[in-house]
């Protein structure tokens, strides 16, 4: 990973996200359905018609990330928007954000670079519709489920190219 952890001051987000979703789980909310400290931490506030979120709680297994070691659970962040510049260039994009602990208690947040696995994706015409996102990035039929149903249905959420199952323990 090119980026490097930054430290996360919003405390509420790991008590919430531990509310929401349970460690080996995932939740998948479409346009403003997601909870507040979901839509808090979302990239693209406008010029999105269509925007999906997808939080899975899992156990880092890769070791350090820079020089912090995340421990406990760790939530992956993946948010799928469509993304219009101007009338011309219109595509969609994946940001992938990993917020964990460290042995010390401190919250970190990484937000993954552009290169990742699809990041950026050309949309087919102006007015394609979120069924075309869903096709686009294999996403979730159902709102919850296991880890392992994402890899099931052909889910990336590894942030690496070709990566399917990711840097985590089911």
């Amino acid at each position: 990973m090119a980026n490097h952890p930054r430290p996360f001051g919003n405390t509420t987000f790991f008590s919430s996200a531990a509310a929401t979703v349970q460690h080996g789980r995932y939740r998948y909310y479409e346009n403003d359905n997601a909870p507040a400290f979901l839509q808090d931490e979302r990239q693209q506030r406008t010029r999105s018609a269509y925007n999906c979120q997808l939080i899975v709680a899992t156990v880092w297994s890769q070791g350090r990330i820079g020089e912090v070691t995340p421990t406990g659970t760790t939530y992956l962040v993946f948010e799928y928007t469509d993304h219009r510049h101007n009338p011309s260039d219109f595509h969609f994009n994946k940001e992938v954000k990993f917020y964990f602990t460290d042995q010390s208690g401190h919250s970190w947040r990484l937000t993954m670079n552009k290169d990742i696995d699809g990041h950026y994706i050309n949309a087919v015409a102006t007015g394609t519709s979120l069924s075309y996102l869903h096709s686009a990035y294999a996403l979730p039929k159902k709102p919850e489920g296991t880890i392992q149903d994402l890899i099931d249905e052909g889910t990336s959420i590894g942030p690496y190219p070709g990566e399917q199952q990711g840097p985590v323990n089911l």
